[in-house]
């Protein structure tokens, strides 16, 4: 999608256009849930939370001070979203990362091991990484969304990487 066409869907949303608020949706409604799933790693837990943080930015639509932002904006939303998910289920003892069993899209033994490996991650490391690899974000609108500079998610994501690639090697050794 363009920028002047979010823009464009953008403005006809906040003037009650309701098909332009389903574009908008239909748009966004992956990497909304992909940003949850990489978060909280329960594909119904993501599911909830990405409906819950698409209803808030649609919601919330008039506080977006830039029209052609939606994508970063609405991307924040369901991060945050999660974030404050996850600290109140920490806040009742449960874990979201560790808890492997309930995790439904594994698929591998391999994925399983990358998935421990992301989630032990430093959480900026983490947060970046996800946001631009399966979030599908450009390192600008991960910049905004993290509310950093492109320079700071340049070396985020070039730590990460090196820190990834340190702990599947490691678990590469022991099997």
């Amino acid at each position: 999608m363009s920028q002047s066409h979010e823009t464009e869907l953008v403005r006809a949303c906040r003037a009650g256009d309701q098909v332009a608020c389903g574009e908008l949706i239909e748009h966004y409604a992956g990497k909304v849930y992909a940003v949850c799933l990489s978060l909280l790693a329960d594909a119904h837990d993501a599911e909830d939370l990405a409906q819950e943080a698409l209803i808030r930015g649609i919601r919330r639509l008039k506080t977006l001070r830039d029209d052609g932002q939606f994508g970063p904006w609405i991307l924040r939303i369901a991060r945050n979203a999660c974030l404050d998910f996850l600290r109140y289920r920490q806040r009742r003892k449960e874990t979201g990362y560790e808890d492997m069993n309930r995790f439904e899209a594994r698929e591998s033994a391999e994925f399983e091991v990358l998935y421990r490996a992301i989630a032990a991650l430093p959480q900026l490391y983490r947060d970046t990484l996800l946001l631009y690899y399966f979030g599908g974000q450009k390192v600008e609108a991960v910049a905004k969304s993290l509310n950093c500079t492109v320079a700071t998610v340049c070396t985020r994501l070039s730590r990460a990487r090196v820190k990834l690639r340190e702990m599947l090697e490691k678990a590469e050794d022991r099997t």
